[in-house]
C-alpha cells in the first residue's frame, strides 16, 4: 500500500543543498497517517513492520510512505464446492482519528482500478479480478476506502489427492460386488474402509475451520465410508451365512426362482459356478456326516452360492 501526503517541514532548496532531492528517514521518527485495514488481522505484527520501514521526503514537501507489512484480512467463504471454489474478499482501508476533512484516501494516482502489476502468483489461488468500483466514504467524522478482489483456487493438486481417489474408491468397491464370497472380498473390504478414513483426515487438515458450510467432497468422502462400511458387513453376513446354512438344502420354490428366473435377470452365470465350486474346498466338511453322494454335496453347495451371487447382484442394483 503507497501512502503519500504533505509535510511543509520538510521543504528545501535543492541547490542550497548540494543536490539532495530526496531524504529517506526511518518511519518510527515521523507523523504517519492512521490508516488501518478494518476487516484485518494480526494488526499488531504488521504495525511493528510498517514502523521498520523508511520515508522518502521529497524537496517540495511531498513524502511517499510504502509499507513493508504482510496484510491478512478475514474474508467470509464459502466451501460449499471446495476445491472448485471462488471467493470474493473486501478490503476495508479507515482512519480512526482523522476526518474527512483532513484526510483523503483514494487509488494511486487517481486509478480507476486496483493496481495487480506486482502481484506474485501462487501456488494455491489466481486473481480473478479486482473490483472495478472503488466506494469512497468520506464524510466529516469518517474517510474510508473500500474495494474487493476474486480469489479463485487452483485445483490440480486437489483433483489428485482427493477428487480421483475418492471416484477410484467407488468403482472399487463396485467391482468388489463382482467378487466371490471369500476371505479375500473382506480383506479388500477392510482396507477400503481403512483408506477412505486416511483420506478423510487428509481433507480435515487441507479444507479451512473457518466456511459455514460442509464441503461436498468431505459428504462424498463421509458417504464413501458408510459405503464401504457396508460392503464390508454385508460380505462378513454372506460368508457366515454360507458357512452355517450347508449343507442344508435349499427350499424347492425358492430353488426354482433363483434357476429360472434371478439368475437369468441378474446375470448370473450358472455354469461357472458350477465349475468354481466343483474344485474348490471353501469349507471343511470332513466333520459332517452326510449320507448323499459327492455330486449331491457339491450341488447343495452350489445352489448356495448361487444365492449367495443373486443377493450380492441384487444389493448392486
Amino acid at each position: 500500500m503507497i501512502q503519500t501526503w504533505y509535510d511543509y517541514s520538510f521543504h528545501w532548496n535543492e541547490e542550497e543543498y548540494g543536490g539532495i532531492n530526496v531524504l529517506r528517514i526511518p518511519a518510527k521518527y515521523l507523523w504517519l497517517p492512521d490508516v488501518v485495514l478494518e476487516n484485518g488481522a494480526e494488526a499488531s505484527q504488521s504495525k511493528l513492520a510498517e514502523y521498520r520501514s523508511n520515508v522518502l521526503a521529497y524537496p517540495n514537501g511531498q513524502i511517499l510512505w510504502v509499507p513493508s507489512a504482510t496484510r491478512r484480512i478475514s474474508c467470509a467463504v464459502n466451501l460449499h464446492k471446495f476445491p472448485f471454489d471462488s471467493h470474493v474478499c473486501t478490503f476495508n482501508f479507515r482512519s480512526w482519528a482523522i476526518d474527512g476533512k483532513t484526510l483523503k484516501l483514494e487509488l494511486y494516482s487517481n486509478s480507476k482500478r486496483v493496481d495487480l502489476s506486482d502481484f506474485m502468483k501462487g501456488n494455491e489461488w489466481e486473481v480473478e479480478d479486482a473490483s472495478e468500483k472503488v466506494v469512497y466514504k468520506s464524510t466529516d467524522k469518517d474517510v474510508a476506502l473500500n474495494f474487493a478482489i476474486s480469489l479463485k483456487r487452483r485445483t490440480y493438486f486437489y483433483i489428485l489427492t482427493f477428487i480421483i481417489p475418492v471416484l477410484l474408491s467407488w468403482v472399487f468397491m463396485l467391482v468388489l460386488f463382482w467378487f466371490p464370497i471369500s476371505n479375500q472380498r473382506i480383506f479388500l473390504a477392510s482396507l477400503t474402509v481403512v483408506y477412505l478414513e486416511i483420506l478423510l483426515l487428509q481433507l480435515r487438515w487441507s479444507i479451512p475451520n473457518n466456511g459455514s458450510v460442509v464441503p461436498i467432497i468431505v459428504v462424498i468422502c463421509g458417504q464413501s465410508i458408510i459405503f464401504a462400511a457396508l460392503l464390508l458387513v454385508f460380505s462378513v453376513a454372506l460368508k457366515a451365512m454360507l458357512k452355517t446354512a450347508y449343507p442344508r438344502r435349499l427350499p424347492i420354490k425358492l430353488k426354482t426362482v433363483l434357476h429360472r428366473w434371478l439368475s437369468c435377470v441378474l446375470c448370473v452365470q450358472q455354469n461357472r459356478i458350477h465349475e468354481v465350486t466343483t474344485g474348490a474346498q471353501l469349507l471343511n466338511n470332513s466333520s459332517v456326516e452326510l449320507n448323499i453322494d459327492k455330486f449331491d454335496q457339491n450341488e447343495i453347495y452350489c445352489d448356495w452360492v448361487l444365492l449367495m451371487t443373486v443377493l450380492n447382484r441384487l444389493v448392486i442394483f
